[in-house]
């Protein structure tokens, strides 16, 4: 998952996201901007062709890139490169994949490039993240309440307003949703009035075909935010949540809700509200290697 970019107020929430303030009337460039994004997700194993990006934006190859940045935060590069590199995770999490195959799809010659870049940003490199990284501590025959992994606090949180895009599809896509939501917020000046980063999960994905899979990319903003479309504004509900805190790569997330649901709510006489649970990012990708990155997961609950 992705996160944002320019000067909103943070101070009162201790986060660290930096967005970009926006002079002027930057809507022109949303739709071109997003059909660059579009296409890098969907051309993810292709080598990156500035000439082209610049031909499906529709802007001067001079200048293109300087406006992508400028709405984006980063460059496309960086992106790409991000992209791919939250994809080799759960490659190596989930998948089957050898080394050497998961190092070309992320545009790496051979094994020792990439794991250097792998190390870099989940802080292990990718043959002992495969055997030892949290997706692996976790197995269902582990039926233990506690688990040095994870920390489970029952609190209560308030409604909160949130704007947001709706993603369709793999849970392990709706990066492509977050870069979106990026530039819609961007060239819409709402930047000001953003005070976090969530991701809202509807639908179980072990019992939802994976195309039909709904979730939302989303800021939390002011409540008296202009939120236009194709924006859409939703509130959180408040109340009773049981709040996992996690700490490392987002492909390691499929095991804490796995340990949270198997585990930890099996052996509590804790009902479940009727309510989709959502995931609150702490932090950035773009600032942080995944092994720093923190992410509370949010479940409602009737305390």
């Amino acid at each position: 998952m992705t996160k944002p970019l320019s000067e909103a107020d943070t101070a009162d929430t201790g986060r660290d996201f930096v967005f970009t303030n926006m002079p002027g009337d930057w809507s022109a460039y949303e739709e071109r901007i997003n059909r660059v994004t579009q296409y890098l997700h969907e051309h993810i194993d292709e080598p990156l062709d500035l000439d082209r990006l610049a031909e499906i934006a529709c802007l001067s190859r001079f200048h293109w890139h300087r406006i992508y940045r400028a709405i984006q935060g980063e460059t496309a590069a960086q992106t790409l490169k991000r992209v791919r590199m939250t994809r080799a995770g759960f490659d190596l999490a989930e998948g089957t994949l050898s080394l050497d195959a998961v190092a070309r799809r992320c545009g790496y010659p051979n094994q020792r490039s990439f794991s250097r870049a792998f190390t870099d940003a989940y802080g292990v490199p990718p043959g002992k993240y495969r055997s030892s990284g949290g997706h692996s501590r976790y197995t269902q025959t582990a039926h233990k309440v506690s688990n040095p992994m994870y920390t489970v606090e029952i609190e209560t949180l308030p409604s909160r307003t949130i704007a947001g895009v709706l993603h369709k599809g793999s849970y392990q896509r709706i990066g492509e949703s977050f870069e979106k939501l990026v530039g819609l917020a961007a060239t819409r000046g709402l930047m000001a009035d953003v005070r976090g980063m969530v991701g809202v999960y509807y639908d179980d994905p072990m019992a939802t075909p994976e195309e039909e899979l709904r979730s939302r990319a989303a800021f939390i903003v002011a409540d008296d935010a202009n939120i236009q479309s194709p924006l859409e504004a939703e509130k959180l509900e408040g109340g009773s949540y049981a709040v996992l805190t996690h700490k490392g790569p987002y492909s390691d997330l499929p095991s804490a809700y796995d340990w949270f649901y198997s585990v930890w709510l099996k052996d509590r006489d804790l009902p479940l509200r009727a309510a989709p649970p959502y995931e609150d990012y702490l932090n950035n990708p773009r600032e942080v290697p995944a092994s720093e990155l923190v992410t509370k997961v949010c479940v409602p609950v009737a305390a």
